[in-house]
């Protein structure tokens, strides 16, 4: 009995530090050096895959099947999968979150903050002095740059400088 205590205790504590490490492998990524591999590392297998051709390679892609070389790696709240490490986002829980990759490499990450999740996503975004926060007609967009990529936040906007839509997140090379 008590070794089953003893092996509970320790795969709960393994479980619970593992769950902690991955809630800051959104920072792990590096655009356009981080490869899908990665990604599936740090994330885990995506709920779906977007892929995107332009409409010459669409063409050809019917025609006779290749490899798509841009595609989306899309991941979403959902009971199923509660612990997607990916949807810990620089602003908190987010309600879903894409990888963008082209010719292997993640070009950019996304993550969306909708319903229960915009408010305190906003929140964070709006008290973050790191933030370079400026309204631009009626979109609220903020920057701030990393030592390997840069954040840039954005919200449909009010006529002042509240967030009235859902708050986007995007993660992207360096300017």
């Amino acid at each position: 009995m008590r070794v089953w205590r003893l092996t509970a205790v320790l795969l709960t504590t393994m479980l619970s530090v593992t769950a902690l490490a991955q809630r800051f492998n959104w920072q792990s990524v590096k655009p356009r050096v981080s490869t899908q591999a990665d990604a599936i590392h740090l994330f885990g297998t995506p709920d779906l895959v977007q892929v995107e051709f332009d409409w010459k390679q669409f063409l050809e892609f019917q025609s006779r099947p290749s490899t798509a070389s841009t595609y989306s790696l899309k991941y979403w709240a959902s009971p199923s999968r509660p612990d997607v490490a990916l949807l810990n986002g620089p602003l908190g829980r987010a309600s879903s979150g894409l990888i963008y990759i082209h010719n292997g490499k993640i070009e950019y990450v996304e993550w969306d903050y909708c319903c229960i999740y915009r408010e305190p996503a906003r929140q964070l975004w709006l008290s973050d002095p790191a933030f370079d926060t400026r309204r631009n007609g009626k979109i609220l967009i903020g920057t701030k740059q990393g030592s390997n990529a840069q954040l840039v936040v954005s919200c449909s906007s009010d006529s002042g400088k509240e967030c009235v839509g859902d708050v986007s997140v995007m993660l992207m090379q360096a300017q």
